[in-house]
């Protein structure tokens, strides 16, 4: 074993929630079966995510932004295909945004780059962002496209 126990205890986690995550799929899909579901789920070979230390604040930023760059991938590669479900509930991808390589998860928040090299550093998005807003309101429309 190379990394050790700690190593094998998130591999266990990290398993059973996927299972988890595959099950509650399907209960959705046959629960609302004229909804449209979208799974993002990272690259089985993005290793740095897999095997960092979730206890250190600094690796958690680091996953966040792997986690980010992973999704912009996916879902520029994915963008044609996701168009159509995506417009029919008003939504579309800004394929400038995620071709824009000098994007991190902190400049799109707003946050400046020096939140990602900060190892002691907490911050919070102030809720008068853009961002704060935009994610406010996305959320009240998923809860009212959720209740019918």
């Amino acid at each position: 074993m190379r990394h050790g126990l700690p190593t094998l205890v998130s591999q266990t986690f990290r398993t059973l929630i996927h299972s988890r995550l595959q099950a509650g799929f399907a209960a959705y899909e046959a629960r609302y079966a004229n909804a449209d579901f979208l799974l993002f789920e990272p690259e089985r070979d993005l290793y740095e995510m897999f095997f960092s230390n979730i206890f250190s604040l600094s690796s958690r930023r680091a996953v966040c932004e792997l986690a980010y760059q992973a999704t912009r991938r996916d879902l520029l590669r994915r963008a044609e295909g996701l168009a159509p479900v995506l417009a029919k509930h008003g939504l579309t991808l800004r394929e400038d945004v995620l071709r824009d390589t000098a994007r991190t998860v902190w400049t799109g928040l707003g946050l400046g780059a020096e939140i990602a090299t900060t190892g002691t550093q907490e911050f919070r998005i102030p809720m008068s962002t853009d961002v704060a807003r935009r994610l406010d309101e996305t959320l009240a429309r998923v809860e009212q496209m959720a209740d019918g």
